[in-house]
């Protein structure tokens, strides 16, 4: 699901296939992740983790 990948042969306008690779891509490289749980019929829950931002 995290996997960068192309649809071919596209005609509609739907989207690329990168939006979950690039968010979570962007969330280790701010030191945090991007994870999912998700069962058959009940649908996903996204989960974004960053660290605390230090104030000092």
């Amino acid at each position: 699901m995290f996997e960068k990948f192309e649809r071919l042969g596209r005609t509609d306008n739907g989207g690329s296939g990168l939006g979950l690779y690039i968010a979570r891509r962007l969330a280790r490289a701010m030191d945090g992740d991007l994870t999912v749980d998700s069962a058959p019929g009940q649908g996903a829950r996204f989960t974004l983790s960053l660290p605390a931002r230090d104030e000092g």
